[in-house]
């Protein structure tokens, strides 16, 4: 057995490895195979005349290290936080062989353990928690990671179903200024002023079209292309074939959680083969491989769930929700998360219509002709509003060495970079296993050791009442602003604080929030009687004073009907 590196690419044959200047990882998917493991890595290639190329390359049994501390310096029973590499003994194996390999160093063979993180609880393993595809990509940065980030190809895609015959009848996509819009040909009736419906033909719908979004056109040199479809697993088929016709690197999605089930579903009503549709056809048969995951973890918003489609491609899907959300994290959640709300506030129209359920039905039904046209702006304005904010290239530089799939989770990303800093210092920081011993532990097990209380999944410490804030963190501090005395408080020892945002708690998560009982929703104060005004109102206004934003968002939708949270995930 041996690790074979295979370039998809047949021009890079002809290309010696002295006339490459630059290898460009984009994204990568890796797959466990009956006999060995493989990582297939979408890739930019730019050779020494600046000649930019789309490779694949497949990676199949990659090797890797791990560390395991030298006897003489095994005189503990914690896990350090790193160790000097001069310390340890480096070990080399192939990574699908990695936890038998880690018990041999160990001398533990004959040992039952189920799984590498239990392994990796052991104190004297490192680099063990580092998974393949981090490694590779950060054997990339190693390589030609002080150059300029190459241009990628970027695109968007969005389908229109009718509710009522659960029938996907639009789907576009686009790469780059290019738009690719496949329909129903057996909808092609638009209802006249009579309201009865007459066909349109491809010539209407390409001049209305064309018509309709003259400005974008000439502004932003897009490129509209149509395709009317025999039937729904052509106009499925079609586009998939022109994804991967284009070798697109990146496609967002505006709520990837809707459109990629609903096409999975449509695919396995009409008996397709998802791993022919998603999956490059170079891509050799035992490597390819497709799956959806979806993020059920618990999250402050619903925007920051970070789907995923696992698919071993040219092409990787991402949530433009989601990776809108989470590059501005900071600044806060908006109002809205609608398409047409973002796209107004970058200075776009928004969407072409406002549908309801009812006016989707009417539309796919009876106006097909402008349900086509609302359609393209859901990804032309995608692509627009790209050109502004540059969302994809913040998400290049930001994953730098973390793997795209893992790009919502900050506690991988502190670990890989620590990982990678550490390294070149000549230290290895310490393997994470399944049962770490952190402060959230050690408050857990006090938790069921004094009150016998289980905590669950979600790390949620149960509440048993008292202050909510040690005394001594108060005493003497804040700003008194009261005219006459606290009745609670003679001394007035206790004051208030001005201008706390929710960052300085939200960062601090979990240690502030399990250790002193305190959240954002958490009151410090409250306002019992106004002259004049009902006692309930002036409850509902001041009881959440330190939540700004969710007593703005609690009151907006008692009194002025505006959505809530709830409302904002329907």
């Amino acid at each position: 057995m041996s690790t074979q590196i295979i370039d998809l690419n047949p021009k890079l044959a002809d290309i010696p490895n002295k006339d490459i200047v630059q290898r460009m990882y984009i994204h990568s998917c890796y797959k466990r195979l009956p006999d060995g493991d493989v990582l297939v890595i979408k890739e930019k290639v730019k050779t020494k005349d600046d000649t930019i190329l789309n490779n694949i390359r497949c990676i199949k049994n990659p090797k890797r290290t791990f560390y395991i501390t030298k006897p003489q310096y095994r005189t503990h029973n914690y896990k350090k936080e790193y160790e000097y590499i001069d310390r340890l003994d480096e070990y080399q194996c192939y990574n699908f062989e990695l936890l038998q390999a880690v018990k041999k160093a160990l001398g533990m063979e004959r040992k039952f353990i189920k799984s590498l993180r239990s392994l990796c609880n052991n104190p004297y393993v490192y680099k063990a928690d580092i998974p393949i595809d981090a490694l590779v990509k950060m054997h990339y940065q190693d390589l030609h990671g002080n150059q300029p980030l190459l241009p990628i190809d970027i695109g968007f895609l969005d389908i229109e179903a009718d509710p009522s015959s659960d029938e996907i009848v639009i789907i576009s996509v686009s790469h780059n200024n290019h738009i690719y819009t496949a329909f129903l040909k057996n909808r092609m009736y638009q209802e006249n002023s009579n309201g009865k419906l007459q066909p349109f033909t491809l010539e209407e719908l390409i001049q209305k079209s064309h018509e309709f979004y003259k400005d974008e056109i000439e502004q932003h040199n897009i490129k509209l292309h149509f395709y009317p479809a025999e039937n729904e697993a052509d106009m499925i088929t079609y586009i998939f074939k022109t994804i991967q016709k284009n070798h697109t690197d990146i496609i967002g999605i505006w709520n990837l959680g809707y459109d990629i089930p609903e096409i999975l579903k449509s695919v396995k009503k009409l008996n397709l083969n998802p791993i022919s549709l998603f999956t490059h056809p170079s891509i050799p048969d035992e490597f390819k491989y497709v799956r959806y995951k979806e993020d059920k973890s618990n999250v402050d918003h619903f925007t920051l769930k970070w789907h995923w489609l696992y698919n071993t491609s040219s092409t990787q899907f991402v949530d433009s929700m989601g990776l809108y959300s989470q590059l501005r994290k900071t600044a806060g959640f908006e109002p809205s998360y609608s398409l047409e709300y973002i796209l107004s506030k970058y200075g776009e129209k928004g969407k072409v219509l406002n549908l309801d359920l009812a006016g989707h039905i009417h539309y796919s039904n009876r106006r097909f002709l402008d349900y086509i046209i609302y359609n393209q702006y859901d990804v032309m304005g995608l692509y627009i509003m790209e050109k502004k904010n540059n969302d994809f290239l913040q998400l290049m530089i930001n994953s730098r060495i973390v793997p795209l799939h893992e790009f919502n989770l900050a506690t991988r990303t502190v670990t890989y970079e620590h990982f990678y800093y550490f390294s070149k210092q000549g230290k290895i920081i310490s393997s994470a296993g399944n049962d770490p011993i952190t402060e959230e532990h050690l408050i857990q097990r006090y938790y069921k050791k004094k009150y016998g209380v289980e905590v669950k999944k979600d790390k949620t410490i149960p509440k048993f009442g008292g202050a909510v804030l040690r005394p001594e963190r108060c005493k003497n501090v804040g700003i008194n602003i009261f005219d006459r005395k606290n009745p609670f408080n003679e001394n007035n020892e206790t004051l208030v604080h001005l201008a706390i945002s929710d960052i300085d708690l939200s960062s601090a998560y979990p240690t502030n929030t399990m250790t002193y009982n305190i959240s954002r929703s958490t009151s410090a104060f409250t306002v019992f009687n106004i002259e004049d005004r009902h006692q309930l109102d002036v409850h509902l206004l001041f009881n959440n004073l330190v939540a700004l934003r969710e007593n703005s968002v609690y009151l907006c939708n008692e009194f002025l009907g505006l959505p809530n949270y709830l409302d904002l995930v329907d």
